[in-house]
């Protein structure tokens, strides 16, 4: 569509990743948020029937009680944890995503952004008019923004 070599713009400029880490449309937020989101929940999901939310015992299988059996225990004490983590991850990454698309609607897009940036977002100024058989030319030429 149009907005494509909209976005173009910024390739030639040198800040491009500051530009790109900035919301680009309400449309693209939530599509980014909703995927976000389904890869967070389906990570979690994959989680459920596992021994990673407090369903797994401290290494009661086949623990004994030598030097093998306390590693044993040690092993299944870090994957526990580290099971635990990866899900409050998740868990928070799922609220970030939540409260991101609670903001959709009080973001800046670039299109905002961009037209501000322009002095554009204004009234027209009488002396910026120019007509279509090139009698009156506006008081600042376009280029001169460049």
């Amino acid at each position: 569509g149009l907005a494509g070599p909209f976005l173009l713009e910024a390739v030639f400029r040198s800040d491009v990743w500051d530009f790109m880490a900035l919301p680009v449309s309400a449309e693209n937020e939530r599509a980014a948020c909703g995927m976000i989101r389904a890869a967070c929940e389906a990570s979690l999901l994959e989680y459920s029937g596992t021994s990673g939310e407090g369903g797994a015992k401290g290494g009661e299988e086949g623990e004994g009680t030598g030097l093998a059996g306390r590693l044993a225990a040690d092993r299944a004490a870090s994957v526990r944890a580290l099971v635990e983590g990866e899900q409050a991850v998740l868990r928070a990454l799922l609220s970030a995503m939540s409260a991101e698309l609670d903001a959709v609607d009080a973001k800046e897009y670039y299109q905002e952004r961009r037209l501000r940036e322009l002095d554009l977002l204004r009234p027209v100024d009488e002396s910026e008019i120019v007509s279509s058989d090139g009698s009156r030319r506006a008081g600042q030429a376009f280029d001169d923004y460049y």
